[in-house]
């Protein structure tokens, strides 16, 4: 309530009741407007802090999950770096032949020696073999059939160690993947043919192709070596080239010459 200012006022003069006289009421009025906005900035300064700080918080958080994760790659790699020892230790005894108890030897003469648990473990064609021979030899010897020594060897290799380098990879991929599937080892053969599906062109597709019928699960291979030949078959079926691939794989060749149609026809009436 506004009082006259000819009554006392409580805050500008003594006065026994609780009035304010209309200077000091306006007085208030103005100071208030003025502290107004003051307080709504430090509200909003308050505001940004906390939020800064809520950022700064998550920064951090971020920063040490960051590290917990490089930690953990450090961690990973060391463990690899550690069981990449192991494997080329591995790789060097069968290399150098130590506590050897098979000997290994294939269409060519020659021999390899190694060690049987390391065979069987790696290769189910290897178990079966080996595991149904038994002689009271300390090294027992048997023919490997329908491989050559170097093959043998990369394959023996490769079970040892279970990676190939990449000039490996380049230069024997298309043996590999054959002696890979013969003697039963998945993974050789995976990588042979991730390797070949991806250098397909149209230089190697026949290669491909026809290599893909040695195979026992030819499918993958010879999926990817057909499209290539769909996409170009203008160019690759009236080639010299086609025609000698013809003649030695007549299966084949039926097989491109029903795909041309089916593809093309597919793909006309997904158009229309």
């Amino acid at each position: 309530m506004v009082h006259s200012s000819k009554k006392w006022c409580t805050f500008c003069g003594s006065s026994p009741e609780f009035s304010i006289c209309y200077v000091c009421h306006e007085g208030a009025t103005d100071i208030i407007k003025l502290i107004k906005p003051w307080d709504a900035q430090e509200e909003s300064n308050h505001d940004a802090s906390t939020e800064t700080s809520g950022h700064s918080q998550s920064l951090a958080a971020q920063a040490s999950k960051a590290k917990r994760f490089e930690a953990s790659k450090v961690r990973r790699f060391k463990d690899l770096a550690k069981r990449s020892i192991y494997l080329k230790k591995l790789l060097k005894a069968v290399l150098e032949e130590h506590h050897a108890d098979i000997e290994l030897v294939t269409d060519d003469g020659l021999s390899l020696r190694a060690h049987k648990v390391v065979l069987t473990f790696g290769s189910q064609v290897f178990r079966s073999m080996l595991e149904n021979k038994y002689l009271p030899e300390k090294c027992l010897r048997t023919r490997v059939p329908d491989i050559v020594y170097n093959e043998l060897k990369r394959l023996v290799e490769f079970i040892y160690g279970g990676q190939l380098t990449p000039e490996t990879l380049k230069d024997h991929s298309k043996s590999l993947i054959v002696a890979a599937d013969k003697y039963d080892v998945p993974q050789l053969l995976e990588i042979c043919e991730a390797y070949l599906v991806e250098t397909l062109n149209t230089e190697n597709v026949l290669e491909i192709l026809e290599l893909s019928a040695r195979l026992s699960s030819p499918a993958v291979l010879e999926s990817a070596a057909l499209h290539v030949v769909l996409k170009n078959w203008k160019s690759i079926i009236f080639s010299n080239e086609y025609e000698e691939f013809a003649l030695k794989n007549p299966l084949l060749a039926l097989k491109v010459s029903r795909s041309v149609p089916e593809f093309y026809y597919a793909r006309a009436h997904i158009r229309s």
